[in-house]
Order: C-alpha cells, then structure tokens, then sequence
C-alpha cells in the first residue's frame, strides 16, 4: 500500500503543477481536497460496515472505490499540456543531466528544510490517525460508530479549509499560510487534553483537521516554486520519502510514550513534534519563486 501511494503522489502533483503552474497552491488544494473527501467518508463507512460485517469483509469492500477510479483515469486521462512540456516529457531527461538535477535539488538548503518540515507535520498527523482511535476506545469507551465519525470530522475541516489555505497562499505566499497552519495546530494539539471525551473533543478535533490538512498542499506548492519542473517528481518523492522515514518513528515512539505514561502523553508527544516542525519554519527565508511557469 505505501508503495502505491509512493508511486502515485510524485506524477500527480507534478502533473498538476505542470498544469496550473500560476495557480498550483490553488490546484494541489482541489487534489488534496479530494483526499480529506475521502478520508471524511470511509471512516463512517467504515464504522458503518463494521457494525454489519468483520474487518475482513470491511477491508474487502473499501478496496473497491479505489479500483473504480483507476479505470476511470487509465479510461479518461489525456495528456493535454503545453506543447513545450509534452515535447520535453517526451525527450525525456539523460542520466548525466538527470543527476545534475538530482544532486542540485539535495543541496539546495530550502528545499530540504521544507522537506523535514513536512515530515515533522506528516509525522503528527499519521500518529494523530493511529492513536486517536485508541484514544477513544481506551480512554472515553467509544464504539466503532463513534470512532469512525470522530475521525470523519477530523477530516471536515480539511475540507472546508484546503480551498482557502491554497487560494491563500497563490496571493500571500506560502510561508505565511504555513505558519498559520502550524501555529493552530500546535496550540489545538496540546488543548485536547484539558477538553474531555465530549462534544468540546469532537469540536476540537474539527478545528484541528481545519489547520492541519489545510497546510498539505501549500507545503506541496512550496516546494514545486523552488524545483525546475523536470524534477518536479524527484522532488515530491524527495519530500515524501522524508515523511515515510520520520513517520516510521512515531508507531514505535509513541507505543513507547503510551505503554509507560498512558495514551494522554502521546498527544503531548504529538505537540512537541509539530511544536518543532512550526520553528523550523521560523528559519526559513521568505517565499522565493524561483518556478511558475
């Protein structure tokens, strides 16, 4: 499954940013709006299902949205880029200047820190998705059916906000949108503690998803500004692959934290973590647009 996703990520939002390079905060937010949709809905379809069939049978039918939409894009996606970019795809990169681009990219200090940046926020957001349900089932006595609308709503605010936050950040600049994201974040994060299992959790919960996934695809943006857009893919699975390697981390660490102080210290855990992805944006220059068209 990762390496599907790994596979997928690096051509879609190069694709994307090929396409709407003016306006791709804007359009890498329509594709990871996509995302929060479906991220919103299988939860509750998911505690639905779970309460008529076992996980087996629950894992089985949720394989089969994804299976529809890939014959839809293999049926309906045509290239229709510039002429200049469809010629360039064509041609294709040699190793030697591949390379060049490669090694470029790696050196080029911004790129990296928004990298690790992003890993630090995809770090506190997978550990928010694996704990939280342990959360409610061990400490506040939550079924299936509560679960997975707990974390549908976690998603509702990425939803409404993704839109916003890339719009945003195609007139403000991506620095500024981040840290906002960032910022609320942090401070929503360390007050789940002090909000009980109730309705004022849930709403909490809400306001999170609204920061956190909202800064996803501006990071995305960010990055694609700085690279030349034949390695823009290079870049994303650079970006990506950084996330996969500090998200490893959090199962371990967090089961850890959770064995030895209780499931509350995870999500102070999960503060400090995005605490420090929030400063290391501090350290980061403003937006320089080095790519947009």
């Amino acid at each position: 499954m990762s390496t599907a996703t790994n596979l997928w990520h690096p051509p879609a939002l190069s694709y994307l940013s090929e396409q709407f390079a003016k306006t791709r905060g804007y359009a890498l937010s329509i594709h990871a709006l996509g995302a929060s949709l479906g991220d919103m809905l299988a939860p509750l379809a998911a505690g639905m299902m779970l309460l008529t069939f076992d996980w087996r049978n629950t894992a089985l039918l949720a394989a089969l949205p994804a299976i529809v939409i890939a014959a839809l894009i293999g049926a309906m996606l045509r290239p229709n880029a510039p002429a200049a970019v469809l010629a360039s795809q064509s041609r294709g990169l040699g190793i030697t200047e591949y390379a060049q681009g490669l090694l470029a990219v790696l050196r080029d200090r911004v790129v990296l820190s928004i990298c690790t940046m992003s890993a630090l926020r995809s770090m506190t957001q997978n550990g928010l998705i694996m704990f939280l349900p342990l959360y409610l089932v061990n400490v506040a006595g939550a079924g299936p059916a509560t679960i997975g609308l707990t974390l549908a709503v976690l998603q509702v605010g990425g939803v409404i906000a993704t839109p916003l936050a890339g719009i945003w950040s195609d007139r403000a600049g991506r620095r500024s949108v981040v840290m906002a994201g960032l910022t609320a974040s942090t401070l929503i994060i360390f007050s789940l503690n002090f909000l009980g299992s109730g309705l004022a959790f849930v709403f909490g919960i809400s306001l999170l998803g609204f920061a956190l996934f909202a800064i996803r695809p501006v990071v995305q943006s960010w990055v694609m500004d700085l690279v030349p857009p034949h390695m823009a893919g290079s870049a994303t699975s650079l970006m990506f692959g950084t996330q996969s390697a500090f998200s490893i981390l959090m199962p371990v660490v967090g089961g850890l934290v959770a064995d030895t102080f209780g499931l509350v210290a995870v999500f102070y855990l999960l503060g400090a973590t995005m605490l420090l992805s929030n400063t290391m944006v501090f350290a980061l220059p403003r937006d320089t647009i080095r790519f947009r068209t």
